[in-house]
């Protein structure tokens, strides 16, 4: 398996802790070291107010469900900005006590979404009581294993299960092992496991699936009757499925079947953002596009992040009914309203005019987009559709030029 590109997303499991409390007071003797450190005429009620609306503003960016998986480009330099303006009241929060605990814990909500590496060095600077508080512990070792320091990564979740048996702190760290590609030791620890110590979603049966694969070379038989074994466990289907479609039979029928009942599973648990990001994603090249569109119109709701990964689902349906076009236009206006940087708007626009035989409006939004980022497909597509339809268009020199730059000119005639 290519676990780098399907799986690396997985350590978002269970990681998105949000701010929930900005009712922060500083003590008089914080304030007063606060003065002796600072050139300043505020209150005490002045530098506790700075602090609790900073928190409370990045809440707003921080609290919204999808944040762990997508802000834009503006929120993400808001919340840089936050980080720096709380690092001069960090010195002054070492006290072991409620406020210092929620003051830290708010940053880490904030730097997991932001900049991971910063919870490497910040952890170190915490107050010793705080280094044991197993939600701090949680974040520290997915900081670690986003940023590819595995082996530390697994002593942190091992300390945290051992304490206090967290399913997901077992979970991070079979992935941690499964993305150094440790299939072995992935299928010791879980062929031990009892059918009721897996999670309900799935990601250990899917673990232990890609490691048995990985040893045993596994027949597309000998998944089914695997999956008999955890036949409640939705992720399992769509890793079955990804399995089966890129290393043993592309063609297989099982293929459309496992998608639809792993859906059917995922529709009667609670909804979970992070395990249908994973099971969408791992759908994505299958050939099930009607399928995860249908699902993901009935839950992306507000998402940006959902409706973006919905619309392109939207975009590789062929022959598309007339309420896939309705669908397709709202999601491009919801997500054009909300000015994401998440998608290229104007190339889901090119293509939905394309899809509606409307190649010289598909023209104008390709240039439109190649005018806001010089990229080669845009220019092939856009020299493609204007050689057919006889089009004069100004922008033609440039989408040449951009060809001819690429490593591997493409043939549009």
């Amino acid at each position: 398996m290519e676990n780098n590109s399907k799986f690396s997303f997985l350590s978002k499991v269970d990681q998105s802790n949000t701010i929930n409390n900005y009712n922060i007071t500083l003590t008089d003797e914080q304030f007063k070291e606060y003065l002796k450190s600072t050139n300043t005429s505020n209150t005490k009620n002045d530098i506790q107010t700075i602090i609790n609306t900073i928190f409370e503003d990045a809440a707003k960016i921080v609290n919204k469900s999808d944040s762990i998986f997508y802000i834009s480009k503006n929120d993400k330099e808001t919340l840089k900005e936050y980080i720096d303006k709380l690092e001069i009241f960090k010195p002054f929060f070492k006290d072991q006590d409620e406020q210092t605990t929620m003051f830290f814990k708010n940053i880490i909500s904030i730097l997991i979404r932001i900049d991971s590496r910063k919870i490497l060095s910040l952890f170190y600077e915490l107050p010793s009581y705080l280094k044991n508080d197993d939600e701090i512990l949680y974040n520290y070792g997915c900081a670690l294993s986003e940023n590819k320091l595995y082996d530390d990564a697994i002593n942190i979740f091992d300390e945290i299960y051992n304490k206090s048996h967290y399913i997901y702190a077992f979970i991070q760290k079979i992935l941690c092992l499964l993305l150094q590609k440790k299939y072995d030791i992935v299928y010791n620890l879980t062929k031990v496991l009892k059918k009721d110590e897996f999670d309900q979603y799935g990601y250990l049966a899917s673990y232990y699936l890609i490691s048995k694969f990985e040893r045993e070379n596994l027949t597309e038989n000998q998944i089914k009757k695997l999956n008999s074994k955890f036949n409640d466990k939705p992720l399992l289907y769509s890793t079955a499925s990804l399995i089966i479609k890129t290393r043993i039979n592309r063609k297989s029928k099982n293929i459309k079947d496992y998608v639809k009942k792993g859906i059917t599973l995922l529709e009667g648990l609670e909804f979970s953002i992070s395990v249908t990001t994973i099971f969408v994603e791992q759908c994505t090249n299958l050939g099930v596009e009607r399928y995860i569109s249908k699902y993901l119109i009935k839950n992306a709701n507000g998402s940006i992040h959902l409706n973006s990964l919905l619309l392109n689902f939207l975009i590789k349906i062929k022959d598309k009914k007339e309420e896939e076009f309705k669908t397709m236009r709202s999601v491009i206006d919801f997500l054009e309203k909300e000015k994401t940087d998440i998608i290229d708007i104007n190339k889901a626009k090119a293509q939905l005019s394309l899809d509606e035989h409307k190649q010289l409006e598909a023209i104008k939004y390709l240039s439109v987009s190649f005018d806001l980022e010089e990229n080669e497909d845009v220019a092939s597509k856009c020299l493609q559709l204007i050689i057919n339809n006889h089009d004069d268009n100004k922008n033609i020199s440039n989408y040449i030029k951009c060809l001819k730059k690429s490593k591997n000119p493409r043939n549009v005639m």
